[in-house]
């Protein structure tokens, strides 16, 4: 693949309605054990800690680079459900096959113990301490999302003083980006409205 045609790839795994569960995601590093886990996050952290990159909502961020975390599986396992459908699994201790969830949120399957160097990032994430979204729609009543894109959502909010209705859409930085390379957030800044 040549510079454009990478470059091409990137923005179409990227776009507004890529797979909100995989979106962001551009090299996926397999380590065979905590201990090369801990020192590749270390490489990749110092080499890419200036690089802007999308926040990968099924994942854990790593320090200030664009590189994130998940406990998944390497190997295909399939179960099937009482449906039929086929749903992508992971092993247990038991050797029970357990759904792998790949949505768009975080998710650690009970069984696994967070490696003492992710701990911080697992329960900042897990246990924000970013209060900006709460003091941006105090007063606010949130109803419920309109519409979800990979550039962010679209939600309904009541204001608590007099009932009124307002749509809240949300504009993600690094992705959902259009013809022109705008990513969401600046598309969202072009379209705000102010009361």
């Amino acid at each position: 693949m040549n510079h454009n045609q990478v470059l091409l790839f990137f923005r179409k795994i990227n776009s507004n309605y890529a797979d909100r569960a995989s979106a962001g995601k551009f090299i996926v590093i397999y380590a065979s054990n905590l201990n090369e886990l801990e020192s590749l996050l270390e490489i990749l952290d110092s080499s890419l800690s200036n690089f802007p990159g999308g926040y990968i909502l099924s994942d854990v961020k790593y320090k200030d680079s664009p590189v994130y975390v998940r406990y998944g599986g390497f190997k295909e396992k399939i179960k099937i459900d009482n449906s039929g459908s086929e749903i992508l699994c992971i092993e247990n201790p038991q050797g029970d096959y357990i759904e792998d969830s790949r949505g768009p949120s975080l998710t650690i399957p009970d069984f696994v113990k967070i490696p003492s160097f992710l701990q911080k990032q697992v329960d900042e994430r897990l246990n924000p301490s970013d209060n900006s979204l709460n003091k941006l729609i105090e007063g606010y009543k949130f109803e419920f999302p309109l519409h979800y894109s990979n550039g962010g959502g679209v939600y309904l909010l009541t204001r608590k003083s007099d009932n009124l209705k307002f749509v809240m859409k949300e504009g993600r930085k690094n992705v959902a980006f259009d013809p022109r390379g705008a990513d969401s957030f600046e598309r969202v800044q072009n379209e705000y409205i102010k009361e």
